[in-house]
């Protein structure tokens, strides 16, 4: 019987390149997709798609760190893509995904909870998984 490895979590964390560590993280996200050609033809029951390129997209949410956002806004205004690296559980580090992304952030404060930056990641390439 193969054993089916379970994550919580709260065990996950992500590196930034210009960042480092995002600290005080309580989420994250990874999207993955392909473009989808319509190549359907008249008489046809079903609709029939051809596969193009892929992309990948993500996010993240950390609650707010000075040191944090200092460095975020540094990343959102380079010239050049990140390396990311986002480990499902601090615990094997052995499993990873990663790429390159631009990344863009947002920092909210509402009056009623706590202040929080959003990370966004535009992948540029392929999204990488290693050990899984």
């Amino acid at each position: 019987m193969i054993e089916i490895a379970k994550y919580h979590g709260k065990r996950g964390y992500a590196i930034i390149e210009g960042i480092g560590l995002i600290e005080h993280m309580h989420g994250w996200t990874i999207s993955t997709s392909r473009d989808k050609a319509d190549a359907s033809e008249q008489c046809q029951e079903w609709h029939d798609s051809l596969v193009g390129q892929g992309i990948w997209s993500g996010s993240l949410s950390a609650w707010y760190d000075g040191a944090n956002v200092g460095k975020f806004y540094d990343v959102v205004n380079s010239t050049s893509s990140k390396d990311v690296y986002i480990y499902p559980v601090k615990t094997d580090m052995t499993k990873y995904f990663y790429g390159d992304a631009w990344v863009d952030f947002d920092l909210a404060g509402p009056v009623d909870a706590n202040v929080d930056i959003s990370g966004t990641l535009s992948g540029t390439g392929q999204l990488l998984e290693s050990g899984f």
